[in-house]
């Protein structure tokens, strides 16, 4: 029995061939029956495979981010002078790493009787060196910026701007992998939202002039963070000395009056920070003379030896 089909209709009817039937009729049948029913259309089943764009930070998920809750649960930033931030093990006092910022404060290092200004850098106030004497202006570097242009009662014109940027960090590295401001967007890597925290810094810049005295002048450059801190952590269970003229920290247990750990940065500290995974806390702490820091080190140590002897 072969099938042969019409084409025309799509029927396909069997046909019985007579076994009699010379061979030759019998090929050409075959012939064109089979070619009647292969050139009907035909349907090929085929594999389909959909492919979905692979997200490079889809194999990190939930562990990284438990990774970056880690790593952010013991670690302080401690900012100096210098323009660099260091992240440091809270509970050891251990560097981490380090980020390289602009220095906190710009200013001539030339003295103009009369009309020269130190900068505090801790907070960007001002003292004005007169008669061979520092009397601290009402205001800061901030405040100036804020307020300008204006003119004191001395005749003194102020001009200021500022400068707002953040730029995020890899809190396990210290990398800085994206930069946003008003005037650009600089992306130096793809940045995972589970790992970036931005930190924000506002730069203050102002300028004096002498009313009667065109050829005095005075400028300066305030970098800060406190902008956009968040609250102030209060139930931090470690207490910060810094010296004032060295990078120098001294932590104590809060409750066990206990140094914890001493480090030395070789340049003066400006600010702590905790950072979490939100950005930055600030951490109160307070400045000492180097001399007194180093006798209050020194007791602590032989009152930890003492007690360890006597363990």
């Amino acid at each position: 029995m072969v099938l042969s089909g019409d084409r025309q209709t799509g029927n396909t009817n069997c046909r019985r061939i007579k076994e009699n039937s010379p061979e030759s009729t019998y090929n050409e049948h075959f012939s064109i029956t089979a070619r009647r029913l292969f050139d009907q259309p035909t349907v090929t089943p085929c594999l389909a495979v959909i492919l979905f764009p692979h997200d490079c930070h889809a194999d990190q998920g939930a562990e990284e981010e438990e990774e970056t809750s880690a790593d952010l649960s013991a670690t302080i930033l401690v900012s100096t002078i210098d323009g660099r931030l260091r992240a440091l093990d809270a509970e050891t006092g251990q560097i981490k790493w380090t980020l390289q910022e602009e220095p906190v404060l710009r200013s001539p290092s030339s003295v103009k009787q009369g009309f020269t200004f130190l900068p505090n850098p801790l907070d960007g106030s001002l003292y004005v060196l007169k008669n061979s004497s520092l009397k601290r202006l009402p205001f800061n570097i901030p405040q100036l910026v804020h307020a300008s242009p204006c003119k004191g009662n001395d005749g003194i014109l102020y001009a200021g701007s500022k400068k707002d940027v953040w730029f995020g960090i890899d809190p396990k590295t210290g990398l800085k992998v994206e930069t946003l401001s008003s005037a650009s967007a600089d992306r130096i890597c793809p940045a995972n939202q589970k790992r970036t925290i931005f930190l924000g810094r506002t730069e203050y810049r102002v300028s004096m002039f002498d009313e009667k005295n065109r050829g005095k002048t005075w400028n300066a450059t305030f970098n800060d963070y406190s902008a956009h801190l968040l609250p102030e952590v209060n139930s931090w269970p470690f207490k910060y000395y810094a010296s004032s003229s060295h990078g120098y920290i001294l932590t104590f247990d809060k409750d066990t009056g206990e140094m914890r750990w001493e480090q030395d940065l070789k340049q003066p500290v400006v600010a702590l920070y905790l950072l979490k995974d939100d950005g930055l806390h600030k951490l109160p702490f307070e400045v000492m003379g180097k001399e007194t820091m180093e006798n209050v080190a020194k007791v602590s140590r032989e009152k930890t030896v003492y007690c360890s002897e006597n363990d």
